[in-house]
């Protein structure tokens, strides 16, 4: 209920409720601004989801995610290796950006 009233505001939010391996191709590449990732936390989940949606995504938008912490080493991992410490932002919350920048 909350997320849904949060959203009214934006007339350029979709919400799709399906996994997200099933729909990656109702988006084209370069076409995606911000993308948030926080499906399952396992090595193999998170990285079908990066590898699927990295493309999607302009250069120059963002690519974010949640669980950046020590509960979940997967996702620091992946996300370090992928993107490199030094370019991740990280906030109280554990969420992660990094900018995209090729």
């Amino acid at each position: 209920k909350l997320y849904k009233q949060n959203i009214s505001y934006f007339d350029t939010i979709t919400t799709i409720e399906n996994f997200s391996f099933r729909v990656n191709n109702k988006f084209a590449n370069n076409t995606i601004d911000f993308l948030y990732v926080d499906g399952e936390h396992t090595n193999e989940a998170l990285t079908l989801d990066l590898t699927l949606y990295e493309p999607k995504v302009k250069v120059g938008g963002y690519i974010a995610g949640h669980d950046y912490s020590d509960p979940w080493p997967d996702v620091v991992n992946i996300v370090n290796e992928r993107y490199g410490e030094e370019n991740i932002t990280v906030f109280s919350d554990s969420s992660w950006l990094v900018k995209k920048t090729s």
